[in-house]
């Protein structure tokens, strides 16, 4: 009988240590003040996590991040969460603050509530999230201990923003937003402050005359703002360059994007990034066999990348007639539809059949391609419109 006390009195004591470790992680949901004040109280950075309640992404990180006991005992050492709907913002205004436009964000907020680090997404790869995610909190751990945060961002909420941005970043009104936006840059005389850096990063850029001034003032933002804002910015820019170009089938403004992301892109993925675009730009110019080259040099042939294929495919389809090309965008487009048996993935591999002569085929694999949308209720009128006409 004594021993059967101890055992349950081990037991109780148990489960009150495991439920005394559960509650380490302070989180908070939507209110930052009472964050803040919690900060304080407890000395530790604050860590929002911005999300919204449809976004897929923002539920797999809360449960392998913050419902995984031991992870967020980890975090609670040093953080306290303010779990943030970025779809309910009108009280704080830390959307608006941060142009938060992709889910999920984290941001890392020190006590006195300077930015020190900023994360899109996961940061990286889906296997590796709790690592990248864990690594990155520890730089913001690192900062604060190195008393760096990002100079540009002030504490205060107060800012006060054009109103199309608000309503735009608060879906009130999203229509003519592009308009709004180029009517700013017009009339607007300073780059550099806090309310036109969120505007340029949240929309990727601005006007012809803006983007120049960022780039001849990279050094500038980067001692200004988050290296993470200033690496969107500058990629958004190169790339939406690199459409114009190729756009216009225009190589000496290929040739200046190309030399911008030379100059301000990361060193590890510019050259994959360069790559991609040089086979897009051969597409434009109707290089075809240069094009199929590139990729193909690129590729695994065992297991292809589903969405460099398909889009090389649906644009053969559309504008080339070299039958060498479109005879192995079948092959490509077959160990596709090997792995992924969908709508999308059939739809185009009947099409290339067709267009390859093999009608037949073609007919059999759009069938399967309505029925594998109809499985998955999706839209499949465009496959029956085609079927109808060609089948």
């Amino acid at each position: 009988m004594k021993n059967k006390t101890i055992a349950h009195v081990v037991f109780l004591m148990v489960c009150i240590i495991h439920t005394v470790q559960a509650q380490n992680l302070t989180i908070i949901n939507q209110d930052y003040e009472k964050a803040k004040a919690e900060c304080r109280l407890q000395h530790k950075l604050l860590l929002v996590d911005f999300y919204t309640s449809w976004c897929g992404p923002c539920k797999d990180l809360d449960r392998r991040i913050f419902r995984d006991t031991a992870i967020a005992n980890e975090i609670g050492k040093k953080f306290i969460v303010l779990k943030y709907d970025a779809e309910k913002d009108s009280a704080h205004r830390l959307t608006l603050k941060h142009h938060v436009g992709m889910y999920p964000t984290t941001i890392v907020l020190n006590e006195k509530q300077q930015l020190l680090n900023k994360l899109y997404g996961f940061g990286g790869s889906d296997e590796d999230l709790v690592k990248n995610y864990l690594a990155f909190l520890d730089e913001g751990i690192i900062r604060n201990r190195n008393n760096n945060y990002v100079k540009g961002v002030s504490v205060s909420t107060a800012l006060i923003y054009p109103r199309f941005y608000e309503e735009y970043v608060n879906r009130v009104n999203i229509k003519n937003v592009d308009v709004s936006v180029k009517a700013y840059w017009d009339t607007a005389n300073n780059y550099l402050g806090e309310a036109p850096f969120a505007i340029l990063c949240y929309f990727g850029g601005g006007n012809e005359k803006v983007n120049r001034f960022f780039l001849d003032n990279i050094k500038k933002y980067r001692e200004l703002y988050d290296k993470t804002d200033v690496l969107f910015i500058v990629t958004m820019i190169t790339i939406q360059k690199f459409s114009d170009a190729i756009r216009q089938k225009n190589r000496a403004m290929f040739d200046t994007a190309v030399h911008i992301a030379r100059l301000h892109l990361e060193k590890e993925t510019v050259g994959t990034f360069l790559q991609q675009k040089e086979e897009a730009m051969l597409r434009s110019e109707g290089r075809w066999p240069e094009a199929f080259a590139m990729l193909a040099g690129r590729m695994n042939e065992h297991d292809p990348d589903v969405y460099a294929v398909s889009s090389f495919c649906r644009d053969a389809i559309e504008q080339c007639d070299d039958m060498k090309v479109l005879e192995q965008c079948v092959l490509w487009m077959k160990k596709v539809t090997t792995k992924q048996e969908e709508l999308y993935t059939l739809d185009l591999y009947a099409r290339l059949l067709h267009k390859t002569g093999n009608k037949e085929e073609a007919r059999i694999q759009m069938e399967k391609a309505i029925k594998a949308g109809k499985e998955s209720k999706e839209n499949t009128q465009r496959s029956e419109a085609w079927l109808l006409k060609n089948g």
